[in-house]
């Protein structure tokens, strides 16, 4: 419950990150919670915590009026995202991203891209059948997004423990965490307060977007 409630608060933010400009969101946060929730439960409760993430993308698509047909596809394909970035995580690092170790950091991303390329395959794919919107139309934007959203978050949430938090929150140390938060913050609102593209830093403009879906 709590997953989906969380999953549910940071779709509709993201969504509504990129509202403004009719576009898709500049970055997309709740993968990254969903992963590491998966990354640190044990595999019987992941069916629970798939169905309560997929559950929570489509009350939030539906919360801003998108068309059930199409975000029941879109859910899916940010949940297979999920279970596979998850995996590969326990696989290939058990379960462990260090932010210490740039091998952890490298591995993780390679991973998160090539789970965020799926997803944005698979959810592309189910727009072009519904909508008739190109496969190559939004497959960038969303890839990086979710990439992004991924690599920024996952890793730090996986990296928190009792011990380490009352670490950073140690009166010498909490201008650190401080800093790493305010600059998240500020990444994710500069990009969204420009209107130009959904990742005007990362990705190139696309000639043409006619009404983009955000992916959930």
């Amino acid at each position: 419950l709590a997953l989906g409630l969380l999953v549910l608060a940071l779709a509709w933010f993201s969504i509504k990150l990129a509202l403004p400009w009719d576009r898709l969101p500049p970055i997309w946060l709740p993968n990254a919670v969903w992963v590491a929730f998966l990354i640190r439960s044990d595999l019987r409760r992941w069916p629970a915590l798939l169905i309560a993430g997929f559950l929570g993308n489509l009350c939030a698509s539906l919360i801003l009026d998108q068309r059930l047909q199409s975000v029941v596809g879109l859910a899916a394909a940010n949940a297979a995202e999920s279970a596979i970035c998850a995996a590969a995580t326990l696989r290939v690092l058990g379960g462990r991203v260090s932010l210490e170790r740039s091998r952890d950091v490298a591995l993780f991303s390679a991973v998160a891209l090539a789970s965020s390329a799926l997803s944005a395959t698979l959810g592309g794919f189910w727009l072009e059948q519904l909508n008739h919107v190109g496969l190559k139309t939004n497959w960038l934007a969303w890839a990086m997004s979710n990439t992004l959203g991924l690599v920024v978050l996952t890793p730090l949430i996986c990296a928190v423990t009792p011990a380490s938090l009352m670490t950073l929150l140690r009166r010498d140390r909490i201008w650190r965490p401080g800093l790493v938060l305010a600059a998240i913050i500020g990444d994710i609102l500069l990009a969204a307060a420009i209107p130009f593209h959904s990742l005007p830093l990362l990705a190139p403009p696309t000639p043409e977007m006619p009404a983009p879906v955000p992916p959930l």
